[in-house]
């Protein structure tokens, strides 16, 4: 009886800690049920407002965002998460804007947990614009994510984070869905405004957003996702 209790005790401990990595794109199985049925196509449109006028205590001389990231992806990925840390993908983006990283780790995922992956090539010009981006998903990977730097700054980006595009009461594909755009500290520079300089933060501190704290209340702009064709 004894025996079979530690054996026990040792494969519970050995399943949570299999699911305890302290770094992004983390994976877990996929569930065997999928409610939507076929594949679907969504226009991602991202209005960015981060100004001077908007933002009056909260925007550098010069402020814009880097290139935007969106990837459609199933339940068990995570591109980045509240409360989760960064994979080195999203620590480059957060400090550098640059997105190379971040898409060589989604692509090593493409055809498993990744479906979809789009990108712009661009900065924005300043903290006023709208990016548009089409997007595919499936019945197995209804979920999408994106990401963008704010520029100047240590390591804070906004975006969203595991929205899922399947209605899984109704078995239906949402026909659209907003949301307001926060700000994050991606945790990985000890920096606490736009003029800090760049100091590694070792270990990772967890992805925490700092709206209302370090950076304004305010949002920084929002995502609409509009569903444009679906077939079976």
């Amino acid at each position: 009886m004894f025996t079979r209790m530690m054996l026990f005790i040792a494969a519970v401990v050995f399943a949570v800690s299999a699911h305890a990595s302290p770094v992004g794109l983390d994976t877990v199985a996929r569930p065997g049920h999928f409610p939507c049925e076929g594949s679907a196509i969504y226009k991602i449109v991202i209005k960015y407002l981060w100004t001077g006028a908007t933002h009056p205590d909260a925007y550098p001389p010069n402020g814009y965002f880097s290139p935007t990231v969106v990837a459609s992806h199933g339940i068990g990925l995570y591109v980045w998460t509240p409360h989760g840390y960064s994979s080195k993908g999203v620590e480059v983006v957060a400090e550098k804007g640059s997105t190379d990283t971040l898409l060589k780790e989604l692509e090593a995922q493409k055809g498993r947990n990744v479906y979809d992956i789009h990108y712009t090539e661009e900065r924005t010009e300043d903290g006023s614009e709208k990016v548009k981006l089409l997007l595919k998903l499936d019945y197995t990977r209804t979920y999408a994510s994106g990401i963008s730097m704010l520029v100047p700054s240590p390591d804070w980006f906004t975006g969203f984070d595991n929205v899922n595009l399947c209605d899984e009461k109704k078995g239906k594909w949402v026909k659209s869905y907003k949301q307001n755009l926060s700000v994050w500290d991606a945790g990985t520079d000890k920096g606490k405004d736009f003029k800090s300089p760049n100091k590694n933060q070792s270990p990772k501190e967890p992805i925490e957003s700092i709206l209302g704290s370090r950076f304004s209340s305010i949002p920084v702009g929002t995502v609409k996702m509009i569903l444009v064709s679906k077939k079976k």
